[in-house]
């Protein structure tokens, strides 16, 4: 994801106002699940990012200075609990994020920095279902929708980094197999994300937290055990505190193996 379009409230905004000229990231996550049974189940993700940041020194855009770090980030810790329905359609999750991200780099500032150094409450649901009223060759649309609230309690160095909220809502079309393809799916999502401002005297209240949605038209193909998923985000509305850096898109790839 490359952040470089400067961003005010609901619209593109001058450069002048924000030191921030640019922000790259990388992010590549090693995550595993676990079922102990149909009912409970268990979740592991660590994410790895390598960040680029471009600003200017004390104020002066003339004087622009870029650095680059590479740190494991936060790890994610979140249990299932799949027993509502028979189906597995419905689930509830919750966990934490631990403050194993570098949060110590001198050259960024703490919103900049790869983790946050605190500790947040994971708390999330999710549904899936079909749509029967609509079919075609006999088989349904699906659809799913999808909750995260991030509430971080345990703060370090006078920084409180804002709650958020993520949920998506999506629909989807399984072709089933198709060639040597024993599934293909085109999907498409729409992301709402809620973000509080920063606090804390090391924290910049002005200028971060925000509203947004975006589309992610995606697909979704399985060979075997093996599974692949693959979007774009694109941004539809956006509305952010003060002067904040946004990206035009942002891409992702997803492998999974089945045990």
């Amino acid at each position: 994801m490359n952040q470089y379009i400067d961003w005010h409230a609901t619209q593109p905004a001058s450069g002048f106002y924000n030191n921030d000229k640019k922000l790259a990231t990388n992010f590549v996550t090693v995550g595993g699940q676990y079922m102990f049974n149909r009912s409970w189940g268990a979740m592991l993700e660590v994410p790895y990012w390598e960040r680029n940041y471009r600003g200017a020194y004390e104020g002066n855009n003339d004087d622009i200075h870029s650095y680059d770090s590479n740190s494991i980030g936060d790890i994610r810790i979140v249990g299932m609990w799949t027993g509502l329905q028979e189906d597995m359609s419905t689930g509830f999750l919750g966990g934490f994020k631990v403050p194993s991200g570098d949060w110590h780099y001198p050259k960024y500032d703490r919103d900049t920095q790869i983790g946050t150094g605190s500790t947040d409450l994971l708390l999330g649901v999710y549904h899936m279902g079909t749509i029967p009223i609509v079919r075609m060759e006999d088989r349904p649309f699906s659809y799913y929708v999808q909750g995260m609230y991030d509430q971080p309690f345990a703060y370090q160095d006078h920084y409180k980094n804002g709650r958020e909220f993520d949920s998506g809502y999506g629909t989807y079309y399984d072709f089933g197999k198709v060639g040597y393809l024993t599934e293909l799916a085109p999907i498409l999502t729409f992301l709402v994300s809620d973000r509080a401002r920063d606090r804390g005297t090391n924290g910049d209240p002005k200028d971060t937290g925000y509203f947004r949605v975006q589309v992610a038209p995606g697909l979704e193909t399985a060979f075997k055990s093996l599974r692949v998923y693959a979007d774009i985000e694109l941004p539809i509305f956006r509305n952010m505190n003060g002067y904040q850096l946004s990206a035009p898109f942002a891409a992702k790839v997803i492998l999974s193996y089945s045990f």
